[in-house]
């Protein structure tokens, strides 16, 4: 999906975010492509309405990808030669 300059970003917390879940895996129409951080899938998927939904989606044909993003925190700085 691209974004268009006019589209407005929401930032989505706790109840928001599985509401918004489960209205993307429920309106899928061919394919689904959810990204988060490494925590992200765990978290997501210890809901069983998530859990039931991705099922349903599965089970219609829809195609579901779930990329996770690992992030390393770096204690030094990298020193420039």
């Amino acid at each position: 999906m691209l974004r268009r300059p006019s589209q407005k970003i929401e930032v989505l917390h706790r109840a928001q975010v599985i509401n918004a879940i489960l209205d993307i895996f429920s309106g899928a129409e061919h394919k689904i492509e959810v990204c988060g951080n490494s925590r992200f899938p765990f978290r997501i998927f210890s809901f069983d309405s998530v859990k039931k939904s991705t099922l349903v989606a599965k089970n219609r044909g829809i195609q579901q990808s779930i990329f996770s993003k690992l992030q390393r925190k770096i204690s030094t700085p990298a020193k420039i030669q």
